[in-house]
């Protein structure tokens, strides 16, 4: 602020919009805490996030990619556009259905092109830590599903 007030004043205004948002978010992923799908559609960005700063704090340098990573890393250069778009898709598959079924696979998706097209991937220098990034959102989802669906199970058999 005190050496640019033009450009201070607007990093405070979107700090200000951010923590709106994130609190917003919060608030919607807390009265829904009950809703699997809700409750890991919130937590799976989040996790990503954190994970991700973690990460790029430790900034492993191991200039030796195995073929599935520099593949990948190749994949990824040509197709990082359509990235974006592919998140779309999946995020209009997640919210038009009513099918929870078709909701789940969309999330899935989501998971892995979060895993697939994030930004480390152009850091990426060894192959457990962008495996552990690439696997993480697809274990949560399938982990929320597997749960969702073993709750409804029992509750199938207790009311019969």
């Amino acid at each position: 602020m005190q050496m640019d007030w033009y450009y201070g004043m607007q990093t405070v205004i979107w700090a200000l919009l951010l923590l709106a948002l994130l609190i917003l978010a919060g608030y919607i992923v807390w009265q829904n805490r009950n809703d699997l799908l809700i409750l890991v559609f919130g937590l799976v960005p989040l996790s990503m996030c954190i994970l991700g700063s973690i990460l790029s704090a430790l900034h492993p340098t191991n200039y030796s990619l195995g073929a599935i990573a520099r593949s990948l890393l190749v994949l990824h250069s040509y197709v990082g556009n359509m990235m974006f778009y592919g998140l779309m898709a999946t995020m209009a598959l997640f919210f038009l259905p009513a099918n929870r079924q078709i909701r789940w696979l969309a999330l899935i998706l989501y998971g892995l092109l979060i895993g697939l097209g994030h930004n480390y991937l152009n850091d990426v220098v060894n192959e457990r830590i962008y495996y552990l990034w690439a696997i993480l959102p697809l274990l949560m989802v399938f982990f929320g599903w597997w749960v969702e669906q073993s709750r409804t199970q029992n509750l199938k058999l207790a009311s019969s």
